[in-house]
């Protein structure tokens, strides 16, 4: 099982011109509340989401929310994630209370919204929190964060760092279901055990300096293929390091040196063998409609080495 992430940034909302700055130490779940699955109604992405035909998406000027990600149906009933702002920015998501806010650092929180269902449609309901928690072991991989780190806004309600809000745990009470057994699930996730893709083969782990083990051992075999001066040893050391880099480098990619999604999909492109080595995660699909050759561009910066995804068309 895996999930598509649709990236569709909503630079007229105020939040995203603005692009303040955060370190995120956490991850924060909210429920939209209204009875209302369809994305379309606060993602402005009509390609691929469907035309909100009341206007009354968050993609203005006059939006006083913007969150970094919604999960919900798209045009064709999927349910998808979608990535809104650039997750190095702050949002505008869950308030303020007596002790500050999960907005803003130095307790910043990436945040996004389930777009909720009835409190009788379990379906949906069981759809929509999978991939809500396939999305949150997404976030904690490219954050570096544990699931312990995922909360609700009525749990940080009662922190003081947002507003006085109960999601969405009204709405996971109807169905029996409540935070602790969604971090228990997404945990599992990160385990990674047993995990493969849709053609059940094994997936790929971030890579970088300390890194060790077969995935590294195919990696610098996959470098050594492509004419990188690399020893094959299973570690990844400062030479590993640079030929990654030097591989970046050569492909227009950001030289961090990070072995990620992007990396991994131009090392296979390249007719290296990266692919072939085990990773303890999930298969995602990075789709970027409705964007022009700029906004495709910033995906790749936004990228680069940080996911645990593979990226495939």
């Amino acid at each position: 099982m895996g999930i598509t992430i649709l990236t569709a940034y909503q630079t007229q909302n105020r939040c995203y011109q603005r692009g303040r700055k955060a370190r995120h130490v956490g991850i924060l779940v909210h429920a939209t509340g209204a009875v209302n699955r369809n994305l379309k109604r606060y993602v402005d992405a009509p390609g691929s989401l469907g035309v909100n035909a009341n206007g009354n998406h968050w993609n203005k000027a006059s939006a006083d929310k913007c969150m970094h990600g919604f999960v919900g149906y798209d045009k064709d009933g999927r349910v998808i994630a979608v990535n809104t702002l650039p997750y190095a920015y702050a949002c505008w998501g869950c308030g303020k209370g007596s002790r500050g806010s999960y907005n803003y650092d130095p307790t910043a929180h990436v945040q996004f919204e389930i777009c909720q269902g009835s409190n009788t449609d379990s379906a949906y309901y069981r759809e929509a929190i999978s991939v809500a928690a396939e999305y949150c072991a997404w976030l904690c991989r490219l954050l570096g964060l544990p699931a312990s780190a995922i909360c609700s806004h009525r749990e940080a309600a009662r922190r003081g760092y947002a507003s006085n809000h109960g999601d969405p745990e009204s709405w996971m009470r109807c169905f029996g279901d409540d935070m602790n057994q969604f971090r228990a699930r997404v945990a599992a996730l990160l385990s990674g055990a047993g995990s493969t893709d849709e053609e059940g083969q094994p997936t790929m782990e971030i890579l970088r300096k300390g890194s060790r083990g077969e995935a590294v051992t195919a990696l610098q075999s996959a470098l050594l293929s492509l004419g990188y001066a690399i020893a094959v040893d299973g570690i990844f050391g400062s030479q590993s390091e640079a030929a990654v880099k030097q591989f970046q480098s050569a492909r227009g990619l950001e030289a961090d040196g990070v072995v990620g999604a992007i990396t991994q999909a131009a090392l296979r492109a390249a007719g290296g063998s990266a692919g072939t080595a085990p990773q303890a995660g999930r298969r995602y699909r990075v789709t970027v409609p409705d964007v022009d050759g700029a906004a495709a561009t910033l995906l790749l910066e936004t990228y680069p080495g940080a996911t645990a995804a593979l990226i495939s068309a």
